[in-house]
């Protein structure tokens, strides 16, 4: 029934009984052998398992030894990367004013109502944010639209005016190494600290960002004067987008223009391939 080099031969035979209550004669469930001593073959370009059998085995037909020593690939077109399903791996970033915890507040933000749209469109089997061990976004606190400016005098402390609660703790410690040191009363429970972000931009001046208060401070300290302006706060969100689709269905080009048709900028995908991948050669028995 079975030839000399076929992987079924040695299977155990077993009866079974059909829908009309036949009893007939067939194999045992096969299970993957357990391959040790393996070496790795480079995918190519122009490579088939059965060339693959030839070169390795001398026998075309031992193309499945190659398939077991691979379980994580269910057939052979998808473990020589010939199978049209591909994955994109595109950089994703999104300025916007929602901040990272709008979302507790009910807010749907635009990242979910990306990822239905992608998951509904032609030729995508799946869209996901990030890698498995980090799917959360990098976000980044940049400088919004300006809102005012203040020109306090510096005289040993600044001018009540600028004693804001969200800023002045950090201007405090960030200042003193550069000679300027003030005192201001902070009642308890006035500032949260944690919240405050002091960061030294240049010789003269620093970025104070106040998530509480959603307001970035900018302060330059000259000889006599300082010079405060306080902005909007701004969110920018980076991710990698993991899209699984069909090429003979959609494209890499397509999907892109989708995304960035929804407001999100693209930076340069990487096509998960399986040229150059290794294949676990099993031993010649």
């Amino acid at each position: 029934m079975f030839s000399k080099i076929s992987r079924y031969r040695n299977i155990p035979d077993v009866a079974v009984r059909d829908a009309k209550g036949r009893v007939l004669a067939s194999k045992s469930l096969r299970l993957l052998p357990e391959v040790a001593g393996t070496f790795l073959h480079r995918v190519e370009e122009v490579d088939r398992l059965d060339h693959l059998a030839f070169k390795y085995y001398e026998q075309p037909r031992d193309w499945w030894r190659i398939a077991d020593a691979n379980p994580d690939y269910l057939s052979p077109q998808a473990l020589l990367g010939h199978e049209p399903r591909s994955t994109l791996l595109l950089p994703l970033v999104w300025d916007g004013s929602m901040p990272p915890w709008s979302e507790l507040e009910g807010a749907t933000p635009p990242w979910s109502e990306l990822l239905e749209a992608l998951r509904r469109a032609l030729g995508v089997e799946g869209a996901l944010l990030g890698p498995p061990e980090q799917p959360e976004a990098s976000v980044e606190v940049v400088q919004g639209r300006p809102l005012f400016t203040l020109l306090p005098t510096l005289r040993g402390e600044l001018d009540d005016s600028v004693r804001t609660q969200e800023v002045m703790p950090a201007l405090g410690g960030a200042l003193a190494a550069e000679g300027v040191s003030f005192t201001i009363p902070v009642r308890a429970g006035e500032v949260r600290r944690k919240e405050v972000r002091p960061e030294k931009v240049d010789a003269v001046t620093w970025r104070i960002t106040a998530l509480e208060t959603r307001r970035i401070y900018t302060f330059r300290h000259f000889p006599g004067e300082a010079l405060l302006q306080v902005y909007e706060s701004a969110f920018r969100y980076h991710w990698i987008l993991k899209v699984i689709y069909n090429t003979q269905m959609t494209s890499a080009a397509a999907l892109q223009v989708q995304i960035q048709e929804r407001g999100f900028a693209t930076r340069q995908p990487t096509e998960v391939r399986r040229i150059g991948k290794p294949v676990v050669m099993p031993p010649r028995t």
